[in-house]
């Protein structure tokens, strides 16, 4: 009689164990069934958008001192997210989804001193503040010149000017050996290309 009351208690004591882990399982279960991923973005400020001289349409018009012209015609504005995933290691598979904006204005012609070139603002996953901003000139997609990160906007002591339309624009150069200048207003305003030839803006419509 005490063997079968024993017995009865151990079969009680490992019942209330499986209700508790049913319980528990359950409770997870609706735990997971409400997780969602977690979505970070990283903007770029408007403060550094608004320091972006184009439109994305603009219609550029270079001349070279040997009297070539090249033409470049602006493929609009386009925002890019670069996107990186990280696990978080809890009870729920969750994921924390973090979004980099890129802005991208992309200019193409036909003249082969100057196939085209790209203006870049974007936030990067190692450095989130301030965006970074770079430009690269293209000759048949050699690169002509190519901005480090930051370098148009973290001098204030311009190297340069040019006269343009009888007016003197102020600006500095995008690289260290000095082939492209950049105006904060009208963007590249001169550049020294492959062949040597010095190309100057001529208009921005």
């Amino acid at each position: 009689m005490k063997t079968n009351f024993q017995t009865q208690k151990m079969k009680l004591f490992l019942l209330s164990i499986l209700f508790v882990m049913l319980l528990q399982s359950c409770t997870k279960d609706n735990k997971c069934s409400d997780s969602k991923d977690v979505i970070i973005n990283y903007n770029i400020a408007d403060s550094n958008e608004a320091k972006i001289p184009y439109t994305g349409t603009d219609t550029l018009v270079f001349i070279s001192d040997k009297g070539d012209t090249a033409t470049l015609i602006g493929q609009g504005k386009k925002t890019i997210y670069t996107q990186i995933i990280k696990s978080v290691n809890d009870d729920c598979t969750k994921s924390t989804i973090y979004n980099y904006e890129n802005l991208k204005c992309i200019f193409i012609g036909e003249n082969k001193f100057l196939t085209n070139f790209q203006y870049c603002s974007y936030m990067d996953n190692k450095v989130q503040s301030p965006s970074l901003t770079t430009i690269t000139l293209y000759s048949n997609g050699n690169i002509i010149a190519n901005s480090s990160y930051e370098f148009l906007y973290s001098r204030e002591i311009p190297d340069d000017s040019v006269l343009l339309s009888n007016i003197f624009y102020k600006g500095n150069y995008i690289n260290y050996n000095k082939t492209a200048l950049f105006n904060s207003q009208l963007g590249i305003i001169k550049f020294i290309d492959l062949y040597n030839k010095l190309w100057k803006l001529n208009s921005k419509k």
